[in-house]
């Protein structure tokens, strides 16, 4: 599984962050690679690919460069809706 961090200032309120990121089904408006929401327990960043050691190997090669580009897409699209809704 991929992992990075990364943060983000945002300038409104934690709470209204935090409201926005709540309702889960509000992720296709700021993940463009989210096409529906199904159910809880779903994290941003979090991904498995199969075939064991292979899956990693490409993910450390090609994917997970493509999923860090993905992040920083959604983290500049929900600072934008937090900061316009203050």
């Amino acid at each position: 599984m991929g992992h990075f961090n990364r943060s983000t200032l945002v300038d409104c309120p934690p709470h209204q962050v935090f409201g926005v990121l709540e309702e889960v089904e509000r992720l296709t408006e700021f993940s463009g690679m989210t096409v529906e929401v199904k159910g809880p327990g779903r994290t941003l960043v979090d991904y498995d690919l199969p075939l064991g050691i292979l899956g990693d190997a490409v993910d450390a090669v090609y994917l997970h460069s493509k999923h860090e580009e993905q992040a920083e897409e959604i983290r500049a699209k929900l600072k934008a809706i937090c900061e316009s809704s203050t």
